[in-house]
């Protein structure tokens, strides 16, 4: 398994891909509550 990505903050900043960054109502709920976003990519 190799790790593409993998960040505690899923921001702009943190250098994610592009499709990583579309937010779902699920996630802006999460934002608003104060929570963070956890975000892993691997491949096999």
């Amino acid at each position: 398994m190799t790790i593409r990505f993998s960040t505690n903050n899923l921001t702009p900043e943190s250098g994610a891909p592009q499709d990583a960054l579309i937010v779902t109502r699920f996630e802006q709920d999460h934002l608003f509550a104060g929570k963070t976003i956890k975000y892993l990519s691997f491949s096999f």
